[in-house]
């Protein structure tokens, strides 16, 4: 309740008024409903993303609008990011170099993560956060502390340590 959804809804209108195309994505299928985006799955044209990064840059290739999503989108949104783990962050980092033909960090895009990392972790592996490429995408990180959503201190409280596993 901090005001995640609201801050995307920001950025994307941000980026329609400064005619930058940006990908709205997300890790599962309800977040993206609830940011009116899709999946990044989807969005990347990567299917599960199990194969190696040449086979999924092979499968993009077969698809015209996900080749153009990697080529001409600007700002790429990823909401839940603690659901990432760091196989897949380190997959979409070099499949963003190779698709955009730029050797910078994530082929120049601009990344935009949100999420909360005391929530659900990836799903046996290591969070993205632990990529030794973590560090060199992200140079400013804004914290979200202010819950908005909830009005009572003392239920914010009991929420907050809820999430620290204060008990």
């Amino acid at each position: 309740g901090t005001g995640k959804t609201y801050l995307i809804q920001k950025i994307r209108e941000y980026c329609y008024l400064m005619k930058m195309k940006v990908g709205i994505t997300a890790m599962t299928g309800c977040a993206a409903y609830l940011i009116n985006g899709n999946t990044l799955h989807s969005w990347a044209g990567i299917g599960l993303g199990e194969e190696s990064v040449s086979e999924l840059v092979k499968q993009i290739k077969k698809s015209r609008y996900a080749k153009q999503r990697w080529k001409n989108t600007r700002v790429l949104v990823i909401d839940e990011i603690s659901m990432m783990d760091k196989n897949l962050f380190e997959k979409m980092e070099e499949i963003s170099r190779i698709m955009r033909g730029n050797s910078r960090m994530w082929g120049g895009l601009q990344i935009c993560v949100l999420g909360d990392m005391c929530q659900l972790p990836p799903c046996g592996s290591e969070f993205c956060f632990e990529s030794r490429k973590w560090d060199d995408t992200f140079k400013n990180v804004v914290d979200m502390k202010k819950i908005v959503r909830q009005k009572d201190k003392i239920f914010c409280k009991c929420l907050n340590e809820i999430r620290f596993g204060i008990v």
